[in-house]
């Protein structure tokens, strides 16, 4: 004896049983020529009685009309929706990285999911009007018009845009066009965080714009310094700082860093064991002391001889490192 509070859920499962189970034992009886044969094929867990009265069903002419009919109708349709294998969930993810504001409304993605094949007048007679097959696409044709009106389009709230219109408002915390297992008081919880994601984006491709314009006018001056005053790549071929030939030249602290650029001057006294004269051609460090008299490389101009250890004097190229 079933409760009677369960009466309605135990025949609704019943009834879906039924709906899966018949398909196969419709299936046994399309492979019988006769109906005698189709008798003598009894199911395993099935009563005799059940299924002579089951084949009384399947056999009728009316019975057989009705499922060509349905195949034929069935054979014309092609995709219930355009979703695919992806759903709802990695098409919305889609359409946010195709929009300029990283936004999608919920209207746009219920249409985008639900592209119906066009069916006609005729083949629309050949299922019932309340079916899932006419009803989806009389949804999707009324949110459609909706949404082209002035009142509905652009509309952000939930409660009140084209699908909450024609479906009704979302319950039991269920947003359509949203993919299942999404509440609505998650979505609006998530809506700060996915403002404050959005803006963290935004900044970080700014840095990322700002860092890749730094790297460029480094390396600009990389090409620049490696040859101050020309353009001629011959006279940055490494030499050792002893040989006459060397021009270019430069100067660096006790730490390493580059602090000028610029060229011996060969007419300097060549027994000084501890010096060079150097021809200053670019200060990098204006900062720096210089390691003969008093004050720093800001006073000292371009063309201005300056003496400098030898053991800090480097010939070019050399590799800039990160205190340059």
């Amino acid at each position: 004896m079933v409760p009677e509070y369960l009466k309605a859920k135990a025949l609704k499962m019943a009834n879906l049983l039924w709906k899966n189970a018949k398909t196969k034992l419709r299936a046994m009886c399309d492979d019988c020529s006769s109906v005698a044969e189709m008798r003598k094929r009894i199911p395993k867990n099935l009563k005799k009685e059940d299924w002579d009265a089951f084949v009384d069903i399947v056999s009728k002419g009316e019975d057989k009309e009705v499922r060509e009919r349905m195949k034929r109708a069935r054979s014309k349709l092609k995709a219930a929706h355009s979703t695919g294998r992806r759903g709802i969930a990695q098409r919305r993810h889609e359409m946010e990285q195709e929009s300029p504001t990283s936004k999608v409304l919920r209207v746009d993605l219920y249409l985008a999911t639900h592209v119906y094949q066009e069916m006609s007048e005729e083949d629309r007679l050949h299922f019932d009007p309340l079916s899932y097959e006419v009803t989806s696409r009389d949804y999707v044709q009324k949110v459609r018009e909706l949404n082209e009106t002035d009142k509905f389009r652009g509309e952000t709230d939930l409660y009140k845009d084209a699908v909450a219109k024609v479906l009704g408002r979302d319950g039991r915390g269920v947003v359509r066009g949203f993919g299942g297992g999404v509440p609505k008081t998650e979505l609006r919880a998530s809506a700060v965080s996915r403002e404050l994601l959005r803006k963290e984006k935004l900044k970080t491709a700014t840095v990322e714009n700002l860092v890749r314009n730094l790297e460029e006018t480094v390396e600009d001056l990389r090409a620049l310094s490696v040859s101050p005053g020309t353009n001629n790549a011959n006279n940055t071929q490494p030499m050792n700082v002893d040989d006459q030939r060397v021009q270019y030249v430069v100067l660096r602290n006790m730490c390493k860093g580059a602090v000028a650029f610029g060229r011996i001057d060969m007419s300097a006294d060549e027994n000084d064991d501890f010096y060079f004269l150097v021809l200053i051609d670019e200060v990098v460090i204006l900062t720096e002391p210089l390691c003969v008299g008093e004050g720093t490389l800001s006073s000292v101009k371009h063309g201005d001889n300056i003496l400098w250890p030898k053991h800090s004097v480097g010939p070019w190229p050399v590799v800039l490192d990160a205190d340059f």
